[in-house]
């Protein structure tokens, strides 16, 4: 029998129906195909329901069954073997991306993929990982024990990573990369006194120039100079040097990238009608530079040296070196300032190992490492290269003394290039007074840090053993003398005496470079 059917609105039937050349409505149609169903016995609508619900195609194989019953997914999975032969955890394959490029390093337990990743990003960075002892065994055996790694060892991947950076390095190219977008993005994320701005400054004073407001001429008139700033990008290290108050300063860019060169940023320091307007000029530092001997009077560089310190495909790094440090140093004149290279050196110690190795060829009086801050002691800290042409006029050390706030990467600091430059003729450098003084009181923390670790290392626990401490390692026998020769200063009471405390902190500063054995502190 045909009942009236209103059609679902939410799921119409088709409008007309052939069957046999008649033409059927909804309704019929549905009431036919309802009545052509046997009906369901006892107990067996719900079974025969679930039976007639047609399965979802596999999304393992694409076979017409469920997921959970494919037969490719009864396969053993790839397990590692723990301890004893028992299965462990599945591995899965790690890639990173690194320098610009997705690195496979191996299938591993997924739960060691996050220290994994830990590792080589500190590997990256040139530290040491944040991990305990224990967890460092575990990645150095799941290295070992994977077939499909790279590398075998902890140190095998480090060596891994600075082949890839080289590799990324050398395939670099600073004319290609460099377009429209990326300019004004690096423009507008270093600039408006960012960081590159900050180090510039930082920069400038090791090269003896005063970059403080309050600077003022001496002798009555400017101090005329002409500097060149080595890889100047869009100008922003640039404009820090040509806006110096007490010189007449011109300053020369050099950079490879030509869009770099045409930065809506230049046109400020362009504008200018003066002879000391600034000047761009395109050159690649690998190759020599386009100067006459004895042009320039200060040299220096933000963020670009380092890339010279690599393989290129015609010439090797030390031939690249020698060609940069060779031509500056012959377009330098005879009295010009120390130069600075801020870069990437403790990060990359072969890159310091080649500068240094070339500036001795190529006649340098001196190259030395230098580890400072370029906000005023905020952030972290930063490398230069501190390289003298000409040798200095008077006798003394051939270099600055070593500082021990910088033991673990073999550098010195400014105050210690202050002290140095000054006792052998040299220009010293021109450091703003805020951040001398946070250098000195820098030094005195340290000398602080390092007599607590003394004592706490030297205090016996309840059994009597010394203790161990979890934050720090206990001082080598060369800290743990500095720390008694620290220890008599700073039990002398200062407070009430100005005077006292500035002698205090000179013979600290003293002792933290090597040297004061026989200054004591006036009665």
């Amino acid at each position: 029998q045909t009942l009236p059917l209103k059609p679902c609105l939410a799921h119409p039937l088709p409008s007309t129906m052939e069957e046999g050349g008649a033409v059927a409505s909804n309704a019929e149609v549905a009431v036919k195909e309802v009545a052509s169903e046997p009906a369901a016995g006892p107990g067996e609508g719900e079974s025969d329901g679930k039976a007639k619900r047609k399965s979802k195609a596999c999304f393992n194989c694409g076979g017409d069954h469920m997921a959970r019953d494919c037969p490719e997914e009864r396969r053993p999975k790839a397990t590692v073997q723990g301890p004893g032969g028992a299965p462990g955890a599945r591995l899965k394959e790690l890639v990173v991306p690194l320098f610009d490029a997705d690195r496979n390093l191996g299938s591993f337990p997924t739960k060691l993929h996050s220290d994994l990743r830990h590792l080589v990003e500190m590997c990256r960075r040139g530290k040491l990982p944040r991990l305990d002892a224990s967890r460092v065994d575990t990645l150095q055996a799941a290295l070992a024990a994977s077939p499909s790694s790279p590398c075998a060892s902890l140190a095998e991947l480090r060596g891994l990573v600075e082949c890839w950076r080289s590799e990324s390095r050398s395939a670099f190219d600073a004319e290609s990369y460099y377009d429209g977008a990326r300019t004004a993005g690096y423009t507008e994320k270093l600039g408006g006194g960012g960081s590159q701005e900050n180090l510039a400054r930082r920069a400038l004073q090791l090269c003896s120039l005063d970059t403080s407001a309050q600077s003022v001429a001496r002798g009555g008139g400017l101090e005329g100079l002409l500097a060149v700033d080595l890889g100047c990008g869009s100008g922003l290290s640039t404009f820090v040097a040509s806006r110096l108050p007490g010189y007449n300063l011109g300053v020369i860019g050099v950079d490879l990238s030509s869009e770099m060169l045409r930065s809506d940023a230049w046109q400020e320091l362009t504008a200018a009608e003066s002879p000391l307007a600034v000047e761009r000029v395109r050159c690649d530092l690998a190759q020599p530079l386009p100067f006459r001997p004895g042009t320039f009077d200060v040299a220096y560089s933000v963020a670009a040296v380092h890339y010279v310190a690599q393989d290129s495909l015609r010439h090797t790094a030390a031939q690249r070196l020698d060609t940069l440090l060779g031509s500056l140093r012959s377009c330098l004149q005879g009295a010009a300032r120390p130069v600075t290279f801020q870069a990437f050196f403790t990060r990359e110690p072969k890159a310091l190992k080649l500068f240094t190795e070339a500036s001795e060829r190529t006649g340098w009086a001196l190259c030395d490492l230098v580890l400072d801050r370029a906000h005023g002691g905020s952030g972290a800290d930063r490398d230069f290269l501190y390289l003298v042409a000409q040798p200095p006029p008077r006798a003394g050390p051939s270099r600055p003394p070593r500082c021990a706030l910088h033991s673990g990467t073999g550098a010195t600091c400014a105050v210690a290039v202050e002290a140095w430059a000054e006792s052998r003729g040299v220009p010293p450098p021109r450091l703003d007074a805020s951040h001398r003084e946070w250098l000195c009181r820098e030094h005195e923390r340290f000398a602080k840090r390092l007599v607590r670790l003394q004592e706490r290392c030297g205090a016996a626990g309840a059994d009597g053993a010394p203790l161990q401490l979890d934050h720090a390692a206990p001082p080598d026998q060369t800290e743990a003398a500095l720390a008694r020769r620290l220890a008599a200063l700073l039990k002398v009471d200062v407070a009430a005496d100005a005077a006292r405390a500035t002698d205090r902190q000179a013979q600290i500063i003293a002792v933290l470079h090597g040297s004061g054995e026989s200054w004591a502190l006036p009665p």
